[in-house]
């Protein structure tokens, strides 16, 4: 059933020779497909379609499915595997006795091909291993948001912090992570419904001193704020909504991992930071930080430790989501772009992302 994982394009070609020439099927390729999968590709004649052919074969193919793809996102797909190997999961997908593991595999593709081709939604870094999931599973959308801190709107319709309070509704990031979510839901209404579902996590992390402080704010105050939005959520968007913390020991758990995850990757200053992810352009990604910790921390603060420290957060949020939801789920970022390589740097956590102007 996983045999198509090693199906490299030099023994693609070597099969799909063997087809062009009539030869009988060998035992060699019994480690790549069945007998019965070489003799039906055969008999259809796919190995001597023209990718243009081909591509025409899919789409007729899977509306009978009522799936509904396009050139693009045949394009999409043949990108994403070879030939060959992209015939066989189509194969095993619609055959009566097919396996819903490759119904599933040729679906997912379809379903972030249809991603890529919006230019709101885009996916950041997704795993191999989210393909190969599990596919019996529903795919679980994992979203963090940001507390509702008050921000502004201009006419140009670009949004700005002023992080004045916290409050209780719906917040800019979940906003934004909605408004995705549903651009998706209206992308893939040939996709059976519960295919893929969203679940919020708000960040209740934030709840530490200083930030409690500044927004005359106590921790109490501060969890019935954020409980309110997660209920505003559910209530009018109908859709799953918790503390981020929940799930992760609480927040005292939360500041135990991340105290050891600082001390596991040597991060204790910004400097660390860059010598050990050199390919991460940390400078750049502070310096457009700067105006958001200015409102938020004001004037002269240590805007480098600030930066790690948040770091450190999108990194423990990534290996968070990745250890408990697995494979099959993706990490839908919808806040500022920069911070989203962080995310992945201690997980294969699976990223799709929103574009985000604040």
């Amino acid at each position: 059933m996983k045999y198509t994982n090693f199906l490299t394009p030099h023994i693609s070609r070597n099969i799909l020779l063997s087809l062009s020439n009539d030869d009988k099927y060998s035992k060699w390729m019994k480690n790549y497909l069945s007998p019965k999968e070489f003799y039906k590709i055969r008999r259809l004649g796919l190995d001597k379609l023209t990718i243009s052919e081909l591509c025409m074969f899919f789409i007729k193919e899977l509306k009978k499915e009522e799936i509904n793809i396009d050139s693009k996102d045949f394009d999409f797909l043949l990108r994403k595997n070879n030939r060959l190997k992209l015939i066989l999961i189509f194969l095993r997908s619609i055959t009566q006795d097919s396996n819903k593991q490759y119904k599933s595999i040729l679906t997912r593709y379809i379903f972030l091909s249809r991603i890529n081709k919006e230019k709101s939604i885009s996916d950041n870094n997704i795993n191999n291993k989210f393909i190969q999931a599990d596919c019996q599973n529903t795919i679980k959308i994992i979203a963090p948001i940001c507390p509702d801190y008050a921000f502004t709107c201009n006419k140009e319709r670009k949004y700005n912090y002023t992080f004045e309070s916290v409050n209780g509704g719906i917040g800019l990031v979940a906003l934004k992570a909605i408004s995705t979510y549903r651009e998706i839901e209206k992308n893939m209404k040939d996709i059976k419904e519960d295919f893929f579902n969203i679940e919020l996590l708000i960040g209740d992390f934030e709840c530490n001193e200083s930030n409690l402080k500044r927004l005359n704010e106590t921790k109490l105050s501060f969890i019935n704020k954020l409980t309110s939005s997660i209920d505003v959520i559910k209530k009018a968007e109908g859709i799953n909504c918790n503390l981020f913390t929940k799930n992760f020991g609480g927040l005292n758990g939360w500041n135990l991992q991340k105290q050891l995850l600082k001390t596991n990757l040597n991060l204790n200053e910004y400097s660390d930071l860059v010598k050990r992810y050199p390919l991460i352009s940390h400078d750049k990604n502070l310096i457009s930080r700067l105006p958001l910790y200015k409102k938020w921390h004001g004037n002269g603060a240590d805007y480098k430790k600030i930066f790690l420290e948040q770091v450190l957060e999108y990194i423990l949020m990534g290996k968070l989501i990745y250890e408990y939801y697995g494979n099959n789920a993706l990490l839908l970022a919808s806040d500022h772009k920069v911070m989203r390589s962080y995310y992945s740097i201690s997980s294969e956590i699976s990223i799709i992302g929103s574009s985000a102007l604040y």
